[in-house]
C-alpha cells in the first residue's frame, strides 16, 4: 500500500494512485448498489443479493487498509482546515457500513429480522451510503483539486436525496418548470366605417307612374267586386274547422367540435390534452388560444393553438406542477391578434366549454384531494397507493417464505396485507399472526374498510355514481363515470377475494400447504394493479389504476362552437364518439411516489 501512496494518481489531481483507485472502486461499488436497489424494485430478488452482498463485504477491505490510513494521514496533515465535511464523512460511511452489515447478516438469518422492517433498515442503508459517496467525492475535491469545500451544497444534496430515497408514496416527484409561460395579448380595436354609394334622387318618371295608375284604376275596380262576392257566399257556408296551428320546429342540438382531458404527466393532473375537428382557420392576422378558468382563479393560457387541416392537436404540462382537475371548470378558445402583447385573452371566443360546479365535486373528491384521508390525497390515488403497498408482500410470500420454508415470515406478511385491505376500522385490524407486534404496511384507511367506515375503494365507487347523477352532467361525464364504477366494483372484488385467502395463509400449518393460495393471490393483485380498460358489457374487468385513469375522465370538458363568434363557420363535423377505452397511461403510474 506504501507504494501506491506514493505514485501519483491517474486523474491529473493531487491524489496518488491508492487514492484515485479508491475513489473509482467507491463509485462502481454504489453503482453496483443502485443496480441491486432496482433489482429489489423489480422483485428479481436473486440479483438483489448478488449485487449488495459483494459490495458490503469489499467494502470492509477498502475501509481497513485505505480508509482508515488515509483519514489518520489527514488528521494529521490538515483536518483543522475542514472538520465538518470529515466528520459527516466518517458519521455517516460508519452508519451506512454499520446497518449494511445488520441487514446482510439479518437476511441471511443469522440475526433475528423481521421481512417489513429489514426493508425499511435496507433504504436507510441506501440513503445513508448515497450521503456518504457525496460526502467522499467532496473531500477528494476538496483536499486533491486545491478546490474550496462546498460542504453547505453538499450537505444540501445529500437531505434532498435522503428525502427521495425515503418517501414511499405515489407519484413522480414534481419537476418545477425554470420558467411560467407568459402568453401576449392584445385587444386591439377595429373600427369599420361602411362606404355605402349615397343614393341619387330620381326626379323622372312622374308622369309615367301616373299613367300605370290610371291604366290599372279599372281593373282593380273589377278584383274588388269579384272578391266582396266570394266573401258573401263564404258567408253562408257552413263553418269549417280552424286548423291547429303548425308545432314549432326543435332547435337542434349543439354538435361536439371536440373535449378536453386531464391526465398525469410530471404529477397527478398537470397535463391537459385538446383534440378539436371542423375547425375554420381564424380571420387574416390572428390565431386562436385555449385557456382554462375555475371559481376565484384567473384566466389560464394553454398556449396558442396550431391547426392541421380543420384539426387541432394540443398538449400543454403545467410548468409549476398543480392539479389541474382541483382549479379549473371550464375552458375557451380566444381569438388573439397574432402579435399579441397583453396576456389577458380577447373578448372573442370560438369555442367554449364548461363541467358544472356540482359535477366538479365529487370528481375532485375521488381524484384531486379528499379532507378525510390521512395526507389529504384522492380517495382513487390513495387506493392506488395502497395497493403498491401489497405489492411487495405478496412477493416476499412468493418468492422468499415459501422458497425458503419460513412459515413465521409468511403470516407476518399476510397480516400487513389483512390490514391494508381492511384498515384500522375492522374490528380484526391488528396483530392477525399472534407474534405480539402489529405489521401494517398501509395508512389505516383500507381498501375495503368495515362498519361505518367505507374504504377507498368503496368511496371512489360513491363519487361516480354521484357525478354521473348530477343533473346537467354531460354524456362523456356519465359514461366515464358508469365505467369508473364498474372498474371500482370489480377492484373491491379482487380485494375481497385476496381477503380470504390470506386468512387462510395466516391459519396455516406448514408453508407447502399454501404455495397455491400464494399464486392464487400473486395473480389477483396483478389483476387489482391493472391499468386496461373497462368493458360495460364485461362487469369482470378494470384495476385500481384504469379506476384512477377513468376516474379523472369523469373531469373532462366537451368542446361546442360559440355561436356569433365571429369566426367563419366551419362544416359540421360528424358526431363525435365518446370516449369508451382508456388503457393506462404510463405516466399516471407513481409507484416511487
Amino acid at each position: 500500500m506504501g507504494g501506491l501512496r506514493n505514485t501519483p494518481g491517474f486523474l491529473s489531481t493531487g491524489g496518488n494512485l491508492l487514492v484515485d483507485l479508491t475513489l473509482i472502486v467507491e463509485i462502481l461499488f454504489y453503482v453496483l448498489l443502485c443496480l441491486g436497489v432496482t433489482a429489489q424494485l423489480r422483485k428479481m430478488y436473486k440479483w438483489h443479493d448478488r449485487f449488495q452482498i459483494p459490495v458490503v463485504v469489499l467494502n470492509l477491505f477498502f475501509i481497513g487498509l485505505v480508509m482508515v490510513p488515509t483519514f489518520v494521514a489527514i488528521v494529521g496533515s490538515g483536518i483543522g482546515q475542514m472538520p465538518g465535511l470529515v466528520l459527516a464523512h466518517v458519521v455517516f460511511g460508519t452508519l451506512a457500513e454499520g446497518l449494511a452489515i445488520y441487514c446482510l447478516l439479518a437476511g441471511l438469518k443469522i440475526l433475528p429480522r423481521k421481512i417489513g422492517l429489514l426493508r425499511y433498515f435496507m433504504w436507510i442503508t441506501f440513503v445513508l451510503w448515497t450521503i456518504t459517496i457525496i460526502l467522499g467525492i467532496g473531500l477528494y475535491i476538496s483536499f486533491y483539486t486545491g478546490g474550496e469545500p462546498a460542504s453547505g451544497a453538499v450537505a444540501e444534496h445529500a437531505a434532498e436525496l435522503a428525502e427521495e430515497h425515503a418517501a414511499a408514496e405515489v407519484g413522480p416527484a414534481p419537476t418545477a418548470a425554470p420558467s411560467e409561460v407568459v402568453a401576449e395579448h392584445a385587444e386591439e380595436a377595429v373600427a369599420v366605417e361602411p362606404t355605402a354609394a349615397p343614393a341619387e334622387p330620381v326626379e323622372e318618371h312622374a308622369e309615367a307612374t301616373v299613367e300605370i295608375a290610371a291604366e290599372h284604376a279599372e281593373a282593380t275596380i273589377e278584383l274588388v267586386e269579384e272578391h266582396a262576392a266570394e266573401a258573401v257566399a263564404a258567408a253562408t257556408a257552413e263553418p269549417t274547422t280552424t286548423p291547429e296551428p303548425a308545432t314549432p320546429t326543435a332547435t337542434p342540438a349543439p354538435v361536439r367540435a371536440g373535449l378536453l382531458t386531464i391526465s398525469d404527466d410530471q404529477v397527478h393532473s398537470d397535463k391537459i390534452t385538446l383534440a378539436l375537428t371542423g375547425v375554420t382557420p381564424p380571420p387574416d392576422g390572428s390565431v386562436y388560444e385555449a385557456w382554462l378558468e375555475g371559481e376565484g382563479q384567473p384566466s389560464f393560457s394553454l398556449g396558442k393553438l396550431t391547426l392541421s387541416g380543420d384539426v387541432v392537436n394540443h398538449t400543454f404540462t403545467d410548468p409549476n406542477g398543480r392539479n389541474l382537475l382541483g382549479l379549473y371548470n371550464s375552458m375557451f378558445v380566444s381569438v388573439e391578434p397574432a402579435s399579441d402583447t397583453d396576456p389577458a385573452p380577447s373578448g372573442v371566443k370560438a369555442f367554449a366549454g364548461q363541467v358544472p360546479a356540482a359535477v366538479m365535486e365529487p370528481v375532485r373528491l375521488a381524484v384531486a384531494a379528499a379532507p378525510d384521508t390521512p395526507d389529504g390525497d384522492s380517495y382513487a390515488l390513495r387506493a392506488l397507493n395502497q395497493v403498491l403497498k401489497i405489492e411487495p408482500e405478496v412477493g416476499f410470500q412468493r418468492d422468499y417464505s415459501i422458497a425458503q420454508n419460513d412459515l413465521a415470515a409468511l403470516k407476518i406478511q399476510a397480516e400487513g396485507i389483512l390490514n391494508v385491505i381492511e384498515g384500522q376500522t375492522s374490528p380484526d385490524f391488528g396483530d392477525r399472526d399472534g407474534s405480539g407486534d402489529v405489521y401494517n404496511p398501509g395508512d389505516g384507511f383500507g381498501l375495503l374498510g368495515s362498519g361505518s367506515g367505507a374504504g377507498y375503494l368503496q368511496a371512489v365507487l360513491n363519487q361516480a355514481t354521484a357525478a354521473a347523477q348530477v343533473e346537467g352532467a354531460s354524456p362523456e361525464t356519465v359514461l366515464q363515470a358508469q365505467q369508473t364504477q364498474a372498474a371500482a366494483e370489480n377492484s373491491i372484488r379482487l380485494a375481497e377475494q385476496i381477503r380470504e385467502l390470506e386468512l387462510q395463509i395466516l391459519a396455516a400449518a406448514d408453508t407447502a400447504s399454501v404455495a397455491d393460495l400464494v399464486n392464487q393471490v400473486s395473480g389477483l393483485t396483478q389483476s387489482l394493479t391493472d391499468a386496461d380498460g373497462v368493458d360495460l358489457a364485461n362487469p369482470d374487468q378494470g384495476g385500481v389504476r384504469a379506476m384512477y385513469d377513468l376516474a379523472q375522465l369523469m373531469g373532462s370538458i366537451e368542446v361546442f362552437p360559440v355561436p356569433g363568434a365571429g369566426v367563419p363557420p366551419a362544416a359540421a363535423p360528424s358526431p363525435p364518439e365518446l370516449i369508451d377505452e382508456h388503457a393506462g397511461d404510463p405516466g399516471s403510474e407513481h409507484a416511487g411516489n
